[in-house]
């Protein structure tokens, strides 16, 4: 064998192992700061959503019409259509549901969640983020509990489509 080959066989691993390992390590430091990002902005819209519907039963609350019958009803249907104006995109929207599973919006969704695995994950800890599967597509979502209506608010987006780059997205 030549001291060519053995010099090579001897410094390449040396440059070669540390930049895998700089490269594994920067791509998991980027993933965490996104994934970061990530639960700032979902948090942020879901937290909208959550203060619109707790506004709305203090005017309930404070104008005696909370126990009224349709005011309640009407106040939800309210939130539902603040919730379709501050979605994401066309694939990252609001779903809500009950304790039970129960979709309350969107009305094109499965009508009970009780079966999926990030249902109980979600009923368990109330609030926090999320990734699943659900609707044919991994997603990652933001999740909070308003107790006054039973709603459990969840905001989600396909995985692939918030994880791309920035000039790419578009909606959101």
């Amino acid at each position: 064998m030549k001291i060519r080959t053995k010099v090579l066989m001897v410094v390449l691993p040396l440059f070669i192992f540390p930049l895998l390992l700089v490269g594994i390590t920067s791509f998991f430091s980027a993933r965490s700061g996104i994934t970061k990002v990530a639960k700032e902005f979902l948090s942020y819209k879901a937290t909208e959503l959550f203060k619109y519907c707790a506004r709305q039963e203090d005017i309930l609350f404070d104008t005696g019409l909370l126990d009224v019958g349709g005011y309640r009803q009407m106040a939800q249907r309210s939130a539902e259509a603040y919730a379709n104006a501050i979605r994401l995109s066309e694939t990252g929207y609001f779903i809500t549901f009950d304790s039970q599973g129960n979709v309350i919006f969107p009305g094109d969704e499965e009508r009970n969640l009780k079966d999926y695995d990030f249902f109980k994950i979600i009923i368990e800890s109330k609030k926090g983020l999320i990734t699943f599967f659900y609707g044919g597509t991994d997603r990652v979502g933001y999740y909070l509990y308003f107790e006054p209506w039973d709603w459990y608010i969840l905001l989600s987006e396909q995985t692939k489509i918030f994880y791309q780059s920035s000039p790419t997205q578009s909606g959101m």
